[in-house]
């Protein structure tokens, strides 16, 4: 995929075409379905604004470059995952900081696939397949990134999952990841059961409860003054206001020199004012609403409108950028941004003659290709559009005594506190329908008194026994009891100690006179082992006397120990005393619990994982308790 992919969604649209077709009839055909799809989406997004760009669809026999599916990061790209697949009707739209975008290209998809029967529909983003993650806690277990690819498709308004063969019925279904035909052959024959369970449709179907009335509710109606060249051209084309809040948004030094100006949309300060109802969705105004901007000096006192003003101005930056593409200044941004990346000026200073010569000859390479030419003829559109647009006549007395409504109630703005403890609550419901189905630990309110640091303690040496890898470790659940063969123990320490069986009788039975000189070398050996460990062992010991180390360990009270043993560690002043593990992990889970105040941490997020929870601090609550 392209750097663009980074907020976009993609769909591939598959139909059930018969073998041996000519290209010629195969493209006829794609281009109906083409039309067909079109025909179920244009009721449903008709006055829709979109965060960047329409839904729209086009044709190919096989998926381009730019639409083919990223490799799982673990794989060494399986040959599935490179073949460009079969003749499709394709799309990819931009959602940028609108979710909303996203998953109403997902109810349309759902919708297309209701309607024109026998089509096969993949989607995904930079994530990969995110319906997949959304029902999350639904999914097969057996499914994984690594074998996901070509498995997941809309059909006949529902998920499908191809699965895992596991009979000879199954035949020509790979089991790793099957090939693009493979998978619409599977699912077009009918041989096998692919819906997905009920779990998983019920948590796509929440994603998409609402729609399409939901997608009016995400638009935001704003009454505002801009000039007229603004106001005209929104009435002919609405959906470029996105490109024109994109372009202040993210505005640079040479787009505020060209909305200084306003040579475009206000010429010169010459065009009049007119007051309009702009529709946006609700992260666009978002955008422009949070934005601190000072009109330029040129615009006119009485229209200095917030939205207004911002509006004007962003049109202008998007004009100057789509049709100044061709301009080095404009095209080289992105361009020198990729050559950058990849080390193409080493390390020459920026505007330096060697540097300057190394960009103007990538830039005059750049020029002649094809892609650049494609670019800068799609980047120009909306500015064409703009001038055929402006051409048309046009007067502020089109916008006067108009029936214009008031704008919409924003305090949708300032509460999202509400719907983001809505959506956890929500997503924490399916965790304890998951923890509960799988039988895991939930954690209980633990009940005064009844604590026992014991078992925290246990339960924690438990947990970092258990086995961990790059997946993540492996969390105790106490289900089975621990067992060992001791015979087969004892044979595999002698083998790791180098001992056969009959150097380990001798052993036991005692030495033969003629293994005694032996035995008496191994002996020295030994003993020279042991007295340099000995040694080594009494010089850590008086580095660490001398260090404050053990300072750092949480020692148990002597004064509650033995009376002989207490006044003999007192009177020697010992203080590297043994250190008591159980109750330093115990002091410092506790330490790390109680300086989150009560927030999500790392204490509590190891113990929820096992299941444990630990009591309130009770002084923590007090505190808060006479702050109020």
């Amino acid at each position: 995929m392209d750097a663009g992919a980074e907020d976009a969604v993609f769909y591939s649209i598959y139909p059930g075409l018969p073998a041996g077709a000519s290209d010629g009839d195969t493209l006829i055909q794609l281009q109906r379905l083409r039309d067909d799809c079109l025909a179920v989406a244009s009721p449903l997004v008709r006055g829709y604004i979109w965060q960047h760009a329409q839904f729209d669809l086009q044709v190919a026999l096989s998926a381009p470059p730019s639409h083919r599916e990223p490799a799982f990061s673990g794989d060494e790209e399986p040959a599935a995952r490179c073949d460009p697949g079969l003749p499709l009707v394709y799309g990819r739209t931009r959602y940028g900081h609108n979710l909303e975008d996203e998953w109403f290209v997902v109810y349309l998809l759902y919708e297309i696939s209701r309607r024109i029967p026998g089509v096969y529909i993949r989607v995904w983003d930079s994530d990969g397949e995110f319906l997949l993650i959304e029902a999350a806690y639904a999914i097969p277990r057996w499914l994984k990134p690594e074998n996901s690819q070509n498995r997941v498709f809309i059909s006949q308004g529902s998920l499908h999952i191809l699965p895992l063969p596991t009979s000879p019925a199954h035949v020509g279904l790979s089991l790793a990841n099957p090939t693009l035909a493979e998978a619409v052959r599977v699912l077009s024959s009918g041989s096998v059961d692919t819906r997905a369970s009920e779990g998983v449709q019920a948590a796509i179907g929440r994603k998409l409860e609402g729609y399409p009335e939901r997608s009016r509710k995400n638009m935001h109606r704003v009454r505002c003054k801009v000039p007229l060249s603004v106001a005209q051209v929104l009435k002919h084309e609405p959906q470029l206001v996105a490109l024109a809040v994109e372009a202040f948004y993210t505005r640079d030094h040479d787009a505020m020199a060209a909305a200084s100006r306003m040579e475009k949309f206000l010429r010169g300060g010459q065009d009049e004012i007119v007051t309009v109802a702009v529709c946006l969705s609700k992260a666009m105004y978002a955008q422009l609403k949070q934005q601190v901007f000072q009109a330029p000096r040129i615009y006119p006192a009485e229209g200095q409108d917030d939205i207004g003003v911002k509006l004007a101005c962003g049109f202008e930056m998007m004009y100057w950028e789509r049709s100044n593409f061709q301009d080095e200044q404009a095209v080289g941004k992105t361009f020198r941004k990729g050559l950058e990346a990849r080390g193409y000026f080493k390390d020459l200073l920026e505007g330096s003659k060697e540097h300057r010569q190394l960009l103007d000859a990538a830039f005059a390479s750049y020029r002649e290709t094809e892609t650049f030419s494609r670019i800068r003829e799609a980047m120009q559109v909306p500015a064409k559009r703009i001038d055929e647009i402006l051409a048309l006549e046009h007067k502020a007395e089109d916008f006067m005594n108009v029936d214009i409504p008031e704008s919409d109630d924003d305090s949708w703005l300032y509460r999202g506190e509400d719907e983001l403890t809505s959506a956890m609550q929500e997503r924490q419901k399916e965790m304890d329908a998951h923890d509960k189905k799988s039988g895991a630990k939930t954690l209980a309110p633990v009940v005064e008194g009844e604590f026992d640091p014991s078992e925290l303690t246990k339960t924690m040496k438990s947990f970092v026994d258990k086995i961990s890898s790059f997946e993540g470790a492996e969390v105790p659940k106490n289900d089975e009891p621990v067992s060992m063969d001791l015979e087969n123990f004892m044979q595999e320490l002698k083998t790791a100690l180098k001992l056969d069986n009959e150097r380990a009788g001798n052993l036991q039975s005692g030495s033969s006179d003629s293994d005694s000189g032996e035995d008496d070398e191994d002996g020295d050996l030994s003993k020279g082992d042991d007295d340099f460990m000995e040694e080594y062992s009494d010089a850590i010991q008086h580095e660490l006397k001398n260090s404050s180390v053990s300072k750092t360990f949480a020692q148990p009270d002597v004064s509650r120990a033995s009376g002989s043993a207490s006044t003999s560690a007192t009177a020697t002043g010992d203080d590297n005393l043994p250190v008591d593990v159980d109750l330093n992990l115990l002091k410092n889970l506790l330490d790390s619990y109680s300086s989150q105040q009560g927030l999500p941490g790392p204490a509590s997020n190891v113990l929820g994982m096992m299941g444990m929870q630990l009591p309130d601090d009770k002084e923590e609550h007090k505190r808060k308790t006479r702050r109020k």
